[in-house]
């Protein structure tokens, strides 16, 4: 896929990463100048030592002052040393010789790079940031297989050159103790610093120490399972932003209704009426301006801490990307102390600050104009109104089960015969598993969802009126189904509480919605005839990407990393797609072979990261790893399968296939053992 092909509303700004470091990062928002000294705040922000120094510090009870923060005007209690004791943002200091070291690099030999691997001399397009080594286009492709280099870091010459990538922001000159100047290698748990050996059998051999990589290993999980939440409420926050300034809209449009209304109240009864019209405009400009500043001031908060979500990740970004062990560590506390702050959780706390705005509205009264001037004319009236507050993003169901130790696949039981009745499938497609284990298939020509509990036995049918494609399960109760043209319906597993998410920028305004998915940041990926699209949980439209060379059957699904997996029936392959929705690789080609596909269909990630594969023409499901190595061949048609289309995986280690054109059963349960 061309890059051109990928359309991102919210990538856009990323076009250029290295002049991005350059104005954000290496330059001090006081001064305006190259750091000097670099020192960061609680809040995540840095400043010049010296630029901070100038600031006035206001006085604290318990310290010797506080400082308020230039950018987002937070508080930053002083250490006891004052300024020059606060902590040293070294990523910034490092950031700086990089930048100078990765754009003298960038430039060396550009045009007669040869590939360092391959004895054909062939001009390299790829450079491999940790061997290091230039690359061909093969063997670019062929050097993240291997399980050696699977973790390698390969980026293009262009992207090199550019300054869309750092190659050097991890290496270096270690860090080194400024006492004993020996490299830092271990953490004290106990003063919460990094030291070196000599620290370690001095001041610090009574003290609790790990390795530095250890305690830096235990940090990056826990950021960056506070970054999932804090990226989750810049989701909210953006929704939460848009639905107010909808509210200033439809506030608009409803003055504007008022005002015909009073308009014409008063051109009917004009010469007895003129002076109390023109009262009742005022007090109507009057309330709808409070009310005005009032919205504005709300749309400026939020704005606000969306802002500050959006420098927190960035900020926690680059750090976890481009940070060192001791890095990492001197900044840790201040950053998860952010993380927490900035998370889903405490941002919807702050969601309820417009629980006072007043809905306006205009009530004519519609008796004699001759006896009843005043009544005739109306009045205003308020109440108060909440605007709704963005629904929780709900992540997509998924059992904690791996196949990768799965050594036996058997059936467990066969379900569901062909027919219209309850229980009864014609044409299954697609299954989810909720939150209490029910089972949930699409029956395509039956135009309903069958609900059948663990164990297959029938629960309840929800009639929909149209032929359903796929559904997903969410962990807030909702169901996703797509099939009803360029829709999401969003309903319980009772078939109630239905909205509908009508999906904008598609190409093919008369195709339906096939694959669905909901990633771990809950954006919905689904796919209409070739595109897929990515939206958030209000419907807004994140990203599209795809060609015309994608087949118009598309299934989709997410892995633990964010990437997007679309299996392509046409082209008899599937693609993985990264976070940016830029193409990592694709794996299959026709055929009958092992990792070959014919029709490929429904895929399910398991909690490894394993794909799997509804190889529905094959008659069988193929397992391949995270990579797209083919693993095996899970199910074939000895194990009683026809035509699978659609699958998932129980919390009490069973798999569920839909099976279209099965006689002894259109759903069948399998044990794993």
């Amino acid at each position: 896929m061309e890059p051109g092909h990928i359309i991102c509303n919210a990538d856009r700004m990323a076009s250029n990463i290295l002049s991005h470091i350059t104005e954000e990062f290496l330059v001090c928002q006081i001064c305006l100048e190259d750091y000097d000294r670099p020192k960061i705040l609680p809040c995540l922000h840095t400043f010049c030592q010296g630029c901070l120094e100038k600031l006035p510090v206001a006085k604290s009870t318990d310290g010797p002052g506080k400082l308020s923060c230039p950018t987002c005007r937070q508080d930053a209690a002083l250490p006891k040393d004052g300024v020059r004791a606060l902590k040293d943002n070294f990523l910034v200091t490092k950031l700086s010789d990089v930048m100078k070291q990765t754009s003298d690099s960038a430039q060396e030999g550009m045009g007669e790079a040869r590939c360092s691997t391959c004895e054909a001399g062939v001009h390299a397009t790829s450079y491999c940031v940790d061997c290091p080594d230039y690359l061909c286009q093969n063997c670019a492709t062929s050097h993240c297989r291997p399980k050696p280099t699977r973790s390698h870091r390969v980026v293009t010459l262009k992207d090199l050159k550019s300054g869309k990538v750092l190659v050097s922001a991890r290496t270096g000159e270690p860090s080194k103790c400024s006492i004993h100047k020996e490299v830092h290698k271990f953490y004290c748990e106990t003063c919460r610093q990094v030291i070196c050996l000599h620290c370690v059998v001095t001041s610090h051999k009574e003290h609790k120490y790990v390795e530095v990589e250890e305690a830096a290993g235990k940090e990056i999980g826990a950021m960056e399972g506070l970054l999932g939440g804090v990226k989750r409420g810049a989701i909210l926050q953006d929704m939460w932003l848009d639905e107010l300034r909808g509210s200033g809209e439809k506030w608009a449009s409803e003055v504007k209704k008022m005002t015909r209304d009073i308009e014409r109240q008063a051109d009917a009864i004009i010469v007895a009426v003129q002076k109390l019209k023109d009262q009742r405009l005022v007090q109507l400009r009057s309330l709808h301006e409070a009310r005005q500043k009032q919205l504005a001031s709300a749309i400026n908060t939020a704005d606000t801490s969306l802002t500050q979500a959006k420098n927190t990740i960035q900020f926690v970004g680059h750090l976890l990307v481009n940070g060192n062990p001791v890095e990492l560590m001197t900044v840790a506390e201040g950053v998860k102390e952010e993380l927490m702050k900035r998370s889903d959780n405490s941002v919807r706390t702050n969601l309820s600050s417009t629980k006072s705005f007043k809905e306006l509205t205009y009530n004519p009264a519609s008796l004699n104009i001759q006896e009843e001037i005043s009544k005739l004319m109306g009045d205003l009236k308020q109440k108060d109104v909440e605007v709704a507050i963005p629904p929780v993003a709900g992540l997509q169901i998924k059992a904690n089960a791996s196949l990768s130790h799965c050594k036996e696949v058997k059936l467990y039981k066969a379900v569901g015969k062909a027919g219209k009745a309850e229980g009864e499938f014609d044409s299954p497609l697609c299954i989810a598993i909720t939150g209490g284990q029910d089972i949930v298939a699409t029956d395509y020509r039956n135009k309903c969802l069958q609900v059948v509990d663990k164990e297959g036995g029938f629960k309840r049918k929800i009639d929909l009126g149209f032929q359903p494609e796929c559904v997903t399960a969410l962990d807030n109760g909702e169901l996703l189904v797509t099939g009803d043209g360029p829709k999401v319906h969003v309903m319980n597993s009772e078939g109630s509480g239905k909205r509908v998410i009508h999906v904008k920028n598609v190409a093919e305004k008369d195709t339906v919605g096939g694959g669905i998915a909901v990633d771990g940041l809950g954006r919905i990926v689904v796919t209409v005839g070739w595109q897929v699209l990515v939206l958030l949980p209000n419907g807004t439209s994140v990203c599209e990407f795809g060609d015309r060379d994608f087949g118009y059957i598309l299934r989709v699904a997410t892995d633990s990393r964010n990437h997007v997996i679309v299996s392509d029936m046409r082209n008899n392959n599937v693609k993985v797609f990264d976070p940016e929705y830029g193409i990592v690789f694709k794996f299959g080609k026709h055929g009958s072979g092992d990792g070959q596909l014919d029709h490929p269909m429904g895929l399910y990630v398991d909690e490894d990261d394993n794909i799997i594969v509804c190889d529905s023409h094959n008659h069988r499901v193929s397992q391949f790893d995270r990579d797209g190595l083919f693993v095996r061949h899970l199910l074939t048609r000895e194990d009683g399968l026809h035509y699978p289309w659609g699958l998932s995986l129980m919390q009490d280690g069973k798999m569920v296939v839909c099976d279209m054109n099965s006689k002894n059963g259109r759903m069948k349960l399998f044990s794993l053992k």
